[in-house]
């Protein structure tokens, strides 16, 4: 139960509330179009019949408000909500939320405004994870420009093996603090050691799946692209 709780939770509050709304909101002073509203509306239908069998009677309450309905009913009579392939998000979608996460907890980390905006550059061999994406990252994350494969002064991070560099106008990094980025090496180490070690057992390689081998070659190759990113940054 508490795991359905919190894929339900992030559902509603990550991807709901901090995204979707974020991305539909119009700009100051105007009025939001009437279609985009009512699917916002209908989307939330649909979370609070999901919700309902952990919060009854207030996902009634709002169930019973967001629309006119035409007749009598009550949110348990509601269908179960289904996934289908044409409405899950893109594999795209997710470099560009956590790039706009990177973004926002740069400047929660460095008691910076969100109005205070950014430049971030992108090294990656598959920008076209980001391009497609490029106007939500920038309106989420308050990024005046997005850049590629280019050299930019700032904070650094990762985005699975991308190098994120976030530059925030009128901020001057304080020095890197390599205590941490050192425990950081040495935890992805001993990640990669262990790996190491499940592959070396001819048991678990004879037995397992070849795309859970696949997967753990790749943990390693992310991991030491990692830590080698890491080690310039000392």
């Amino acid at each position: 139960i508490s795991e359905a709780l919190m894929m339900i939770y992030k559902l509603v509050w990550d991807d709901y509330c901090s995204n979707y709304l974020e991305m539909i909101k119009p700009t100051y002073g105007e009025k939001i179009h009437a279609p985009v509203l009512k699917q916002a509306k209908a989307t939330m239908e649909k979370l609070m019949v999901i919700l309902h069998p952990f919060i009854p009677f207030i996902t009634e309450e709002l169930w019973q408000n967001l629309s006119d309905h035409s007749t009598p009913s009550f949110i348990n009579l509601q269908s179960w909500p289904t996934a289908t392939p044409a409405n899950r998000p893109s594999s795209f979608y997710e470099p560009a939320l956590q790039l706009v996460s990177n973004v926002r907890a740069v400047r929660n980390e460095n008691g910076l405004s969100p109005k205070m905006k950014a430049i971030v550059n992108i090294n990656s061999k598959q920008t076209e994870a980001y391009e497609l994406f490029g106007g939500v990252i920038q309106k989420l994350g308050n990024i005046e420009l997005i850049s590629f494969n280019n050299n930019l002064e700032g904070i650094n991070s990762l985005i699975g093996t991308d190098e994120i560099t976030i530059q925030i106008e009128g901020f001057v990094q304080k020095k890197v603090d390599k205590e941490a980025l050192s425990a950081e090496i040495a935890r992805l180490e001993q990640f990669m050691s262990g790996i190491e070690k499940k592959l070396a057992n001819e048991k678990f390689v004879a037995n397992a799946h070849p795309d859970v081998i696949a997967k753990e070659r790749q943990k390693m190759e992310d991991s030491l692209t990692k830590i080698n990113t890491l080690k310039s940054d000392l």
